[in-house]
């Protein structure tokens, strides 16, 4: 994440993107997560320009300018929930908003650590909805720091309103996709040729993202080897 939402300055190098995010790094075997956003619906909005300078932000759920968001943890180890928030916290350096955790059963964020997956609301899409609007199924006290990190970093991405960069309208390569398919249908994810498309092979409508460059190490990106372009 060598850039992700620019508002001050460069991000410090604490939240550059893990190892295994860029195309040159050979096939991890990771879980990936998938938005949870209407599917393929993709009405209009508009953006401030100081959201996102190297990242694809989905306008219609944007958070105004200087919101407030609540965060409220409905589960989960403490010290797990520290960690979650230490680097949740660091998107607060880069975007115009400000995280409040809070106990208050009205929070708009609210964050699970159930079992069976790791996936956010994207963006203010997560008011609309009742029970948890970010779950961490993947993480337990005994993830690693640059597990937390990748995870976390990227989730908080998609509650922020940013989507995945390899879904960017100026994606510059082709996908393998029978590789591709083989991949993300087996082991962890076991995802169905519906998943992979909405997920992956999608490209966002340049007239309702707001977008840039394609950034190859953007905390938004799937892993992406040699293999699957």
């Amino acid at each position: 994440m060598s850039h992700i939402a620019a508002a001050n300055s460069e991000p410090p190098q604490s939240i550059t993107a893990p190892e295994g995010l860029h195309h040159q790094h050979p096939r991890p075997s990771v879980h990936c997560c998938v938005d949870r956003i209407p599917a393929l619906s993709r009405p209009h909005g508009t953006a401030p320009a100081s959201m996102a300078e190297r990242l694809t932000l989905y306008q219609a759920y944007q958070w105004p300018n200087g919101s407030e968001i609540t965060i409220r943890f409905l589960d989960g180890a403490p010290a797990l929930r520290d960690r979650v928030k230490a680097q949740a916290l660091l998107w607060e350096e880069h975007v115009n908003l400000r995280f409040v955790f809070t106990d208050d059963h009205d929070a708009k964020v609210r964050i699970s650590f159930s079992p069976g997956g790791s996936w956010s609301y994207i963006g203010t899409n997560c008011m609309d909805h009742a029970g948890a609007t970010m779950n961490f199924g993947w993480l337990t006290p005994h993830s690693s720091d640059l597990e937390v990190q990748r995870v976390v970093l990227h989730e908080f991405g998609h509650m922020l309103g940013f989507t995945h960069e390899h879904q960017n309208p100026e994606r510059p390569f082709q996908w393998d996709e029978e590789a591709v398919r083989a991949y993300y249908s087996g082991p962890p994810n076991y995802w169905s040729d519906a998943d992979i498309e909405v997920n992956v092979f999608h490209k966002y409508s340049t007239t309702n993202t707001q977008y840039s460059a394609f950034d190859a190490a953007s905390i938004m990106l799937y892993p992406i080897p040699n293999e699957f372009t």
